[in-house]
């Protein structure tokens, strides 16, 4: 993998724009050098396409724009944002007047109403597109490209399933063609079911029902568990246990409690807040190492230095999960264990 395509892997996980002053951060994080400046401008130009071909799908949807594509490919080049408000309709209405907004930075430089033709859709609706970038909120679903998570109640499933196609070009444009199909089989499943459905995780308790687009544990069952906010029991070679509860929402995904047990040593943990949303990458190691990060800071004199060595391996790996799986865990707490001598 190239130093181009590292950076925007990093800025996409993290969902950051394609922005100079993102790309230098990135790249200082990755340790690539080189002639920064060329770097941020292939970036950025990268960052226009991906933001204009959700533009396009947002006009497909809607209508025209009251912007030419040159106005808003120009704008999104000097580091702006084009978003993009759409109230819902109302029960007799076919048209509604939606708002599309250029942003500098946290300023509103320009803002133009237009028509918008759908009379199928009836959710108001938020998208923004930052270079690289582009977000949609729909009441209970965020995505943005090629990553979405959506969580509703039984009795309002229909009218999600009907308005996510009514958005069908909108989202086939952030590479969520599938959603549709997604949000239809979530229809069918029996309670407390998840299953995996192409590159969607599907999952129902009761009357609530969640979707997210990529997996977190490797298996439906368990990231169900997480999606619907249920403990999550893992066990790995070297008797070792971790338990934990979240809670998600549109907003963040919140590690609840954590308990670590290696043997017979157990501590419990509280979580406290969060900073990612369901749609970062790998949310959940993210939110669990935040966590572990914050209790040794408050009782590293309270640990063994087992316990020590190994909340300190968890939070510095970048795969710790996958690592314990596979056994190869222990070599990090080892050399944790060995720099406390």
């Amino acid at each position: 993998m190239g130093a181009i395509e590292k950076i925007i892997e990093a800025l996409e996980g993290n969902l950051l724009a394609f922005t100079p002053d993102k790309v230098r951060e990135a790249a200082e994080n990755l340790g690539i050098e080189g002639n920064i400046g060329a770097l941020s401008r292939e970036v950025l130009e990268e960052g226009v396409r991906r933001a204009m071909e959700a533009v396009r799908g947002l006009r497909e949807t809607f209508g025209e724009l009251p912007y030419p594509e040159s106005v808003l490919e120009k704008h999104l080049r000097a580091g702006g944002a084009i978003a993009v408000e759409l109230p819902p309709r109302g029960l007799f209405e076919k048209d509604v007047i939606g708002r599309v907004d250029l942003i500098r930075g946290v300023d509103l430089k320009e803002s133009s109403p237009f028509l918008a033709r759908n009379d199928e859709f009836s959710y108001n609706l938020s998208f923004i597109a930052w270079p690289g970038m582009p977000k949609v909120h729909l009441r209970n679903l965020l995505a943005a490209r090629e990553r979405v998570f959506f969580e509703d109640y039984g009795y309002r499933l229909k009218d999600a399933l009907d308005n996510v196609r009514a958005l069908r070009p909108l989202f086939a444009s952030l590479g969520l063609a599938g959603l549709e199909g997604a949000v239809e089989a979530l229809t069918k499943l029996e309670p407390d079911e998840a299953r995996a459905d192409g590159d969607y995780v599907l999952a129902r308790g009761g009357d609530t029902y969640a979707v997210r687009r990529g997996s977190i544990l490797g298996d439906p069952r368990l990231d169900g568990a997480v999606l619907l906010g249920r403990e999550v029991r893992l066990f790995f070679p070297g008797d070792v246990e971790i338990a934990f509860r979240t809670r998600w929402d549109l907003d963040r995904a919140n590690v609840d409690q954590v308990r670590i047990r290696l043997g017979e040593e157990e501590i419990l943990l509280e979580g406290r807040g969060a900073f990612v949303t369901p749609i970062h990458d790998n949310p959940l190691v993210s939110e669990l190492q935040r966590t572990l990060r914050r209790e040794l800071e408050k009782r590293e004199g309270e640990l063994s230095p087992k316990m020590l060595a190994f909340l300190r391996a968890f939070v510095h790996h970048e795969d710790p999960l996958g690592a314990l799986a596979e056994g190869r865990f222990q070599a990090y707490v080892t050399a944790e264990l060995f720099l406390d001598i």
